[in-house]
């Protein structure tokens, strides 16, 4: 459960900014500023704009694998419950 919950957090500490001051943006709050710059503009979206969209879905992809990765060392009979 110990490792479990490790890499959970390492996971969680990739999509959700830490508290605090001065924390580095993570998946979630990049996601939204993207989408505020997009959402304000009265213009296609830029290059940048679908370059960076491109860069934060493989980011997601990679927490989604690693999440699966660690909810798989779940025993079957843990998972119903």
């Amino acid at each position: 459960a110990k490792k479990l919950k490790i890499q959970l957090d390492k996971v969680r500490a990739e999509i959700a900014t830490s508290k605090g001051r001065y924390q580095t943006p993570k998946l979630i709050d990049q996601t939204g500023y993207l989408y505020s710059m997009l959402d304000r503009a009265d213009q296609k979206p830029g290059r940048d704009a679908y370059i960076r969209l491109d860069e934060l879905k493989d980011w997601l992809r990679k927490c989604q694998t690693e999440c699966a990765q660690a909810l798989k060392q779940i025993p079957k009979e843990d998972q119903n419950k």
